[in-house]
């Protein structure tokens, strides 16, 4: 029972923000967890203007990869 209080207390004190999170499930690309992780983490919690600008100049291939699905998934 304290792991669940625990848990649920965390959540109380950041809840993240629902309305401008995205959430996007593909096929399987041709890349490595660990590079997308890498994109992934430097683009999270940012928002949509900002990742459209900045995703075509990463040096890795997970940019431009993730920057394809969101223009799929997200009617800019």
């Amino acid at each position: 029972m304290k792991t669940n209080q625990t848990v649920s207390q965390k959540e109380v004190q950041n809840p993240p923000d629902t309305a401008s999170l995205i959430t996007i499930k593909s096929s399987p690309l041709l890349i490595s967890p660990q590079k997308m992780k890498v994109v992934v983490e430097s683009i999270r919690y940012q928002k949509l203007d900002y990742l459209l600008d900045t995703l075509p100049f990463l040096p890795s291939k997970g940019g431009g990869l993730v920057l394809e699905l969101l223009q799929k998934e997200v009617k800019y």
